[in-house]
């Protein structure tokens, strides 16, 4: 059941339905049944069986974890429970050829395990730190792993913000209701009139790579950056639209990542909710262990997380290589501030636009850079890619008017209003959602026509739900 599909709307409706018409002390389990038939969905029983694993492995262990004396042995216990879980991610999406459907050809076999079972560690090291007390209710630590809106590629929720949601519902409030569903036409749009449009090209060229060297090749990267951001965006923003009709506040997940300025600006602003995760829960302990290093500390705290961070995308060295390239950026990037800083301020770059256009220039090319790596099917075909993009000037507007005139203008159009939002700061935000009852149906009239003029004839899965 994607969420971009009728089946996926209509059975929104009927649990929104349900949810307002019950009393509130059975809203709860409204919401967790849903969430289990809309699991159950994709008709894969294993992910029902990691799912349960991770609930009542986390539940079981951060319940215990409060009761053990601090010290060596606590930390020992802490990482029995985080290993725990890891070891259900390794056994359902790494290992090959075994039962438990981890070793299927389809790239949706461990479809949202990843994403449960980092907000389930998160969850154990807040619990160990005593940041939160543990969630004794089974029902709501089950709903708040597996919330059916993000349950399958984020946001990645952490426990100090959703369970507090979860325990203490408010009642719904009508602005919050419909700014959920202008959010989720949003995304809807961003999804099917954008990321659809785009992935033809991009599938054409990286699936023969050898046969559209050079500037297919450059401009297939251009529009995957695209597709892949309006592919995610669109889910995150469909995921935290859906929340809202219930009341529920998900995490923003982006923030015009491509008007970043320095590839850490990225991180901040790309996938957020997975970044902080890497951040609070990576990085900042291995810095911490590698302090006696000094200057060199966070340069290789970021190379390590970062190859964690490509490792959690797939095993695939193309991935090691995704991630060991943004860590060699920030890497850099640190090593090389002081004399940076000293150089801007000679030159006074810091208060110049051109200045800041250059290096929002520069980040998005380092970006796209690394992104080959993050398409490729194998690190030859990156390579190929990378090692021949002066080989070819010709043949990327011919490819892309072989997928049709009408569907290059349509394509235009779309990413033309898309640009026009991103120009107001993303249409469907606080702003729209407050304006006369006229305007706020009127656009959302405007996203439904354009959805059904511009939405591509073929929907493509999301593409973040193979990690």
């Amino acid at each position: 059941m994607s969420l971009s599909s009728l089946v996926f709307v209509a059975f929104v409706v009927v649990v929104y339905l349900a949810f307002r018409l019950s009393p509130t002390r059975w809203q709860g389990a409204v919401l967790l049944v849903a969430s289990a038939v809309f699991y159950a969905s994709w008709e894969a029983p294993h992910l029902l069986l990691a799912f349960g694993l991770v609930t009542l492995w986390s539940y079981g262990w951060a319940c215990r974890l409060p009761l053990v004396a601090a010290g060596r042995a606590k930390g020992g216990w802490l990482a029995v429970a985080i290993a725990g879980n890891l070891a259900v991610l390794g056994a359902f999406k790494y290992l090959p050829g075994t039962a438990l459907g981890a070793g299927s050809k389809s790239p949706l076999a461990s479809i949202g395990v990843s994403y449960f079972v980092v907000q389930a560690v998160a969850y154990l090291v807040d619990v160990y730190l005593e940041m939160i007390k543990p969630e004794r209710h089974l029902g709501r630590f089950v709903l708040f792993l597996g919330f059916f809106p993000k349950l399958l590629q984020g946001p990645i929720e952490r426990a100090s913000s959703l369970l507090p949601q979860l325990r203490d519902p408010k009642p719904l409030d009508r602005q919050e209701v419909r700014a959920g569903l202008l959010l989720f036409l949003w995304g809807l749009f961003q999804k099917l009139a954008i990321a659809d449009r785009l992935a033809p090209y991009v599938d054409l060229v990286y699936g023969d790579v050898q046969a559209h060297a050079g500037l297919p090749a450059m401009v297939a990267t251009y529009l995957y950056a695209f597709q892949l951001y309006f592919d995610f965006a669109g889910y995150t923003d469909m995921a935290i639209g859906v929340g809202m009709l219930f009341g529920i506040r998900l995490t923003p997940n982006f923030k015009a990542p491509y008007l970043s300025p320095s590839i850490a600006d990225f991180w901040r602003r790309w996938h957020i909710s997975f970044s902080s995760f890497l951040l609070d829960y990576l990085f900042r302990p291995v810095q911490l262990s590698l302090r006696s290093l000094r200057v060199f500390a966070s340069p290789i705290a970021l190379f390590v997380t970062f190859l964690v961070s490509g490792l959690w995308h797939g095993t695939g060295l193309q991935f090691l290589a995704w991630g060991a390239l943004h860590g060699l950026y920030l890497a850099a990037a640190v090593l090389t501030e002081p004399a940076r800083r000293r150089l801007r301020k000679r030159l006074r770059l810091d208060t110049r636009t051109t200045y800041r256009a250059f290096r929002i220039l520069v980040t998005f090319h380092l970006v796209c850079l690394a992104w080959v790596f993050f398409r490729s099917k194998d690190l030859p075909s990156a390579w190929f890619v990378l090692s021949h993009l002066g080989s070819e000037t010709r043949g990327a507007l011919q490819l892309l008017l072989s997928q049709g005139v009408s569907h290059l203008l349509l394509t235009v159009i779309a990413l033309g209003i898309a640009g026009a939002a991103w120009a107001r700061r993303e249409l469907p935000r606080p702003a729209a959602w407050r304006a006369p009852g006229w305007a706020y149906w009127a656009t959302c009239y405007s996203l439904v026509l354009a959805i059904l003029m511009l939405a591509a004839e073929r929907t493509a899965a999301f593409v973040y739900l193979q990690f």
